[in-house]
Formats: structure tokens, C-alpha cells, sequence
């Protein structure tokens, strides 16, 4: 049986920014090496459930993307690596999120096992057009579930047409805000793209950089504890850190930065499973003030504030219908491709990973963070996810805007002002 879906606003976003070059990638480390069958065993009951691991993207007879869920697309394919190093995985990661996916024949998803004597990193990469980072977790805390009992029930779900199908009352005041904001979006899109109409893409887009570090668990303790003393989230302090730096290696020291975050929807739309495999993410910006001779924790306190506003429950409600029913996509491709955004950054922040620590076979030894392959002009990505205490930050841009240099003074700056805040 042959069924489809249309490709929702969103997911013509991610398509249109790069149909092969858009992946992503969350990997766990667990202390206990599984054979190939035990690993396909559970996979397989994984897309079973998830109907967008078995899909494939077609275009219609209108050429429009749909995705086409049928017999043909194969099972998801395992690739095993022996284990060589402490930081295999670092370079097996960089080479999933270039290795493009094949759309037409599906799936647009595959598991990456380094196995050691007694040790294992699994990595998911995924086409960021059909996921987004709380759906790998979703599968990566399946998958661990399936390893430790093959008899454990992941449940199940129909599938839907939609997101919108799940989206609040569309009113008024959502209808003419997300007219406006169309006006707005689409004239910035044609600026954008009259001003690089002569050039060609592989002019703008060189190659990304990757920078993985850590902060270890006294540290992150330690700053938890001073952002819950100061009234303010961590994510607002990453965010205060990170504007400093970014404007001090890549501005004057002066300009405000702006900061675009990731933002989970499954709170905002209730009647959504929470185990949905999906993109169901949209986002917030937050202007931020960069000068480092400012009082740190009143800055990181403004940036509290205005993201509180931002992530209202209303607010988010227009946002669903806004990137539902009025978003252009290729307005918005045009504007991430292109445009340089010399003083912005963007976020993802996953908490706390939703992953147990423990199970009855094995442990899990730590995460190896999630990260995405962004092919724009503008890419400058914080990563940030937390596990066992330890936070995870993984830095990926475009080369050809921030080398390897800028990359380590952004670190170092962003490290310094966490540290000296937390004193």
C-alpha cells in the first residue's frame, strides 16, 4: 500500500535549503557492544512506528515534494566501524553530516555503531527535512530501550496529514500578524537576493567547521546554581557569553547581537503525542547587548525576560499559524542562504537529554551531543545539551566566514565571561 503526505511549510524549508546537504546527528556512548541483529532487530520496530523513517520524498503531478510512505523503502541502514580512538567519533560525524541522504529511494535516516571491546557509540543521522532534535532523542531513547528488552512496547501513533492538523483556532489578530510579517519577510528576501543575484552558491558556502567542548560537572553545577540564585535561566546565561564573544572576535565589541532559538512546539500544541517523530520546532529572536563592560547578570536578566515574552503560550500560538498557513518558504531559503549575519548567532538548546542514565544491561557513559550541517552563508551554531551534569557545546559555522581561530576566541571568550560570572 502506497500512502503520502505533502510537505508541510517547514519541511519545504529544510528541503529547499539543501534537499542533500541538511543532516543532523545525536550519538550516545553505552558501555556494552550489541551484534548486527540486535541493532536491526530494533530498528526495524523503531520505523515501524515512526512513519517518516519509512518515507521517501516524490513530487507529484503538480511538482510539488510529498512524502511517499510504500514497500520500497528499504530498512534503515546500520554501518559499523571498529573503535580506534577516544575521538573516532568526531570524524565519523563530520563525514555523516556531509554524506548526503538519497531522498528519491529513502530512508532519510541511518545508525552509526563504533564498537569497541566493551564500549559503543551509536550515532543517529537524520535529513533534518523529517526531524528535529527532540525527535532523535525520541528514537535514541527507543533504541536503547529495544537494546536492553527486545519485548519493550514503544507504543504507537496514526498518521496525520498535518501539523496544523494540531494547531490552535486560527484568529484575527494570528491572520493579520502573519500578513504582515509575509510583507516584511518577502521584501527582505528580495533585497537578499538581488544583492548575490551574480554570484553562484559554492562561491558563499565554503565548508563547515566543527568545535566540540565541554563543561565539566563542577562547572556546570556551579552555574546552574548561579543562574537559580540570579533569577535567570542557563540559556539566558549561554546567551549573554556567547553575544560577548561572538561580537568580540567577529564585531566591534559594540554592536547588539541577535540571537535566533530553536523552540520545541510539542508543549505549545497539546493534542500532539509527545513521542511524534517530526519537525515540530520554530523559533524566537532575542536582541542582546554585547558590550562586555556591561553588569553580566543585568544583561543575562533582560535576555530572560524578553525570551519569557517571546515563548508566551499566545505568542507561540501565532507562531504556529504563522509558519503554517502564511510562511513562504523559499522567501525565507533566500534569506538563510544568503545573507551573511555578521552579528547574530542561532541556538539549539536541548536541556537536559531526556535519556535515562541506567538501564538493566547497561549504562549510558555519555552523550556525544547533537549538531546540525547547516549549508548557509550565515551559519554560526550553538549546540548546547546536558547529560550526567557534563554540558555539551558544539560550535559549526561556515568557514569562510569564521575560521578555526575565531572559532577557539569565541570558546575562550564565552568560557572566560561564564566563569567570571559564576565566581
Amino acid at each position: 500500500m502506497k500512502l503520502s503526505r505533502k510537505l508541510s511549510n517547514v519541511h519545504k524549508y529544510f528541503y529547499k535549503s539543501g534537499e542533500k546537504k541538511f543532516n543532523v546527528c545525536l550519538g550516545i556512548r553505552i558501555n556494552k557492544v550489541f551484534s548486527d541483529s540486535e541493532l536491526i532487530e530494533a530498528l526495524l520496530k523503531i520505523q515501524k512506528k515512526h512513519y517518516l523513517l519509512g518515507a521517501r520524498v516524490e513530487k507529484n503531478g503538480d511538482n510539488d515534494p510529498e512524502f511517499v510512505i510504500d514497500s520500497l523503502v528499504p530498512n534503515i541502514p546500520l554501518r559499523r566501524i571498529e573503535w580506534k580512538q577516544e575521538d573516532t567519533w568526531k570524524l565519523e560525524v563530520e563525514k555523516e553530516l556531509l554524506t548526503p541522504f538519497d531522498g528519491k529511494k529513502g530512508p532519510l535516516i541511518r545508525l552509526l555503531s563504533i564498537s569497541g571491546a566493551e564500549v559503543s557509540d551509536l550515532i543517529f543521522t537524520c535529513y533534518h527535512g523529517i526531524c528535529d532534535a527532540q525527535s532523535l532523542v525520541i528514537i535514541m531513547s527507543e533504541l536503547l530501550t529495544l537494546l536492553d528488552n527486545k519485548d519493550a512496547e514503544i507504543g504507537k501513533y496514526p498518521m496525520y496529514d498535518h501539523l496544523a492538523d494540531f494547531s490552535p483556532v486560527v484568529t484575527s489578530k494570528a491572520i493579520i500578524k502573519g500578513f504582515v510579517l509575509k510583507l516584511i519577510i518577502g521584501t527582505v528576501s528580495l533585497i537578499t537576493k538581488l544583492k548575490n543575484s551574480n554570484k553562484k552558491e559554492e562561491e558563499l558556502i565554503s565548508s563547515t567547521g566543527v568545535l566540540y567542548w565541554t563543561i565539566p560537572p563542577q562547572q556546570t553545577m556551579r552555574l546552574l546554581k548561579a543562574c537559580k540564585d540570579k533569577g535567570v535561566t542557563v540559556n539566558s546565561a549561554l546567551l549573554t557569553a556567547f553575544a560577548r564573544a561572538n561580537a568580540s572576535v567577529l564585531g566591534d565589541g559594540e554592536t547588539p547581537q541577535t540571537s535566533t532559538n530553536a523552540v520545541n512546539m510539542r508543549s505549545y500544541l497539546p493534542k500532539l503525542k509527545k513521542d511524534v517523530f517530526d519537525v515540530i520546532v520554530s523559533t524566537v529572536t532575542v536582541k542582546i547587548d554585547s558590550k562586555i563592560e556591561s553588569d553580566f547578570w543585568e544583561t543575562a536578566s533582560k535576555v530572560n525576560k524578553v525570551f519569557k515574552e517571546q515563548t508566551e503560550k499566545e505568542k507561540m500560538k501565532d507562531t504556529v499559524t504563522f509558519f503554517n498557513k502564511f510562511m513562504s518558504s523559499d522567501d525565507l531559503v533566500n534569506i538563510s542562504r544568503y545573507n551573511k549575519g555578521d552579528n547574530s548567532f542561532e541556538v539549539s538548546n536541548m536541556g537536559r537529554l531526556q535519556i535515562p542514565e541506567k538501564y538493566e544491561t547497561f549504562d549510558v557513559e555519555k552523550s556525544l551531543g547533537f549538531l546540525a550541517n547547516q549549508p548557509w552563508v550565515s551559519s554560526n551554531v550553538l549546540f548546547f545539551s546536558t547529560f550526567k551534569n557534563e554540558m555539551s557545546i558544539i560550535h559549526t559555522c561556515n568557514k569562510k566566514v569564521i575560521n578555526d581561530k575565531k572559532m577557539e576566541a569565541i570558546r575562550d571568550i564565552s568560557r572566560q565571561q561564564l566563569e567570571n560570572a559564576c565566581k
